[in-house]
Order: C-alpha cells, then structure tokens, then sequence
C-alpha cells in the first residue's frame, strides 16, 4: 500500500531543502511579524497621539467658546442689571412726580373753587349790605350838611354814599374777574390731574419692564450656572483624553509586544530547521 505525502520522509534526499525552506520561512515570517508590530506600534503611537491632541484640540477651543458665551453673558447680565436699576429709579421718580401732580391738580381744584365760588360768594355777600350802607352814608351825608348853619363845615370832594357806590362797583369787577379766572385754574386742575394720570401709566409701564428685566436677569444667572458647569466638563474631559491616549498607547504597546513576542516559537523552530539541515548535510 503506497502512501502519498507532500512532506519527504527523513530518508529523503530533499528532506535537507525542504527544512532549509521550513526554517527560512519561519525565521523570515516571524522577523516580519516583528518588523510589522515595531511599525504599527510607532504609527499607532503617533495615530493615537495625534487623534488625543486633535480631542484636546477641539476642547480647547470649545473651551474657548464657553468662555466667550460665559463672559458675553457676564456683561448682558451686568448691562440688563444696570438697566433695570436705573429704569427702577425713573419709575420711582415718575411715581414721586405722579404723587406732585396729583396734589397739584387738588390744590388748583380747591383753588379755583375758592377763587371761583367762596371769594366771589363771600364779595356778592358784602355787596348785598352796600345798599344800606350808601343809604346810611346819604342820611349821614344830608345831616351833616343841615349842622353847616352851626358853622360845621362839611364839604367832602365826593359825598360818601358815591365812594360806597365804587366800592360797590369795585367788589362787582373783582368778583366777576375772579369767577371768570378760576374756570383757567380749575381746567390747570383738569390738566394736572389728566398728566398724572399718563405719569402713573408709564410708571406701571415701567414697573412691567423692570420686572421682565429682573425675570431676564435670573435667567442669565441661570445660563451662567450652566456655562460654569460646562466649563467643568470640558476640563474633566481634557484630563481624561490625556490619560485615555496613555492608556491606549500602553495597550497597544502591550499588544503589539506580546505579538512580537509570539514570534519567537516560529523563529525558533525555523532556526531549529536549519540547524537540523546543516547537520544532516555530509558535505558540512
């Protein structure tokens, strides 16, 4: 029975060739390995290096981003603030304003009720007792015209019941200019009281307006709060890429020389092979 076999027997005269092939194979396969793992180790190495600084770059600039919205938001922050103090002060003074025009308008109200009615009221009123008082300076003025015959002299420029007469015209004058003033004084009042009104509209305008700022203000301080947080992660990011890049350099270092390594068991045995070749070769 024949059998067939690719490997010669060790009676074979091309045994020695065949293991001088085995062993430079072997010898030569387990040198590439290693000369393959020494390369992809150093390519790895600057892959792995150059993709952790690529991260670190890109967290930088993110970095650099949350900072710049950080302090765009630190001086919108600062700006609605000082907003929202100063349009506070204006409302305040508008209600201080308002407060002033609305006693105003009173005053001139009570003024141009005064002026309009009680004087007026109070002058008809003293008016009504200068009919009297002419016809009591006519008998006054007569009598003592009669006493002229006991040589009592009484010759005034302008007999006494004609003054009470201008008085009396004098008052009527007055008391017509001062009704008709106060309708001047109460529509002051009117306009007073209308402008307080509008006053104390924009306050509560403004009072809306500073109240929205102060709802914007706490919502930036929020956005600050995430921002700071943000910050954090990015730097705890950046930490954590550094040692991830370490530990993937080591790991593929470790890789690559236990690969190396495995080498050894088919360079040993391609060595042994040609030590077997030589010693079986008579000629050597």
């Amino acid at each position: 029975m024949t059998t067939n076999s690719a490997e010669p027997s060790d009676n074979d005269p091309a045994r020695p060739e065949y293991d001088r092939a085995l062993g430079v194979a072997g010898i030569a396969i387990g040198v590439l390995v290693i000369v393959g793992a020494i390369v992809a180790a150093f390519l790895g190495w600057r892959l792995i290096g150059r993709a952790g600084e690529s991260v670190a770059a890109t967290l930088d600039v993110t970095r650099s981003v949350v900072q710049t919205i950080d302090d765009t938001i630190q001086v919108a922050d600062l700006a609605v603030t000082e907003a929202g103090d100063g349009l506070d002060t204006i409302r305040v003074a508008l209600i201080g304003t308002q407060e002033t025009l609305t006693t105003a308008g009173l005053v001139l109200t009570d003024t141009a009720t005064l002026v309009g009615t009680d004087i007026p009221d109070g002058l008809d009123s003293v008016r009504e007792t200068m009919p009297a008082l002419i016809q009591s300076a006519q008998l006054i003025d007569s009598a003592l015209g009669a006493l002229s015959f006991a040589g009592i002299d009484f010759s005034p420029d302008q007999p006494p019941q004609n003054s009470l007469a201008d008085v009396d015209a004098g008052l009527a004058d007055v008391s017509v200019q001062l009704r008709e003033s106060s309708a001047g004084l109460d529509d002051f009042g009117s306009d007073f009281e209308s402008m307080s009104a509008d006053v104390g509209s924009v306050a509560a305008d403004l009072d809306g307006i500073v109240e929205t700022l102060s709802r914007t203000d706490t919502l930036l301080d929020q956005y600050r709060t995430t921002t700071a947080a943000t910050a954090t992660v990015v730097d705890e990011t950046a930490a954590g890429v550094a040692d991830q890049t370490s530990d993937a350099r080591l790991l593929l270092v470790l890789i690559l020389g236990v690969v190396a390594l495995g080498q050894v068991l088919p360079i040993g045995a391609g060595v042994l092979m040609l030590r077997r070749d030589r010693s079986s070769d008579p000629i050597r």
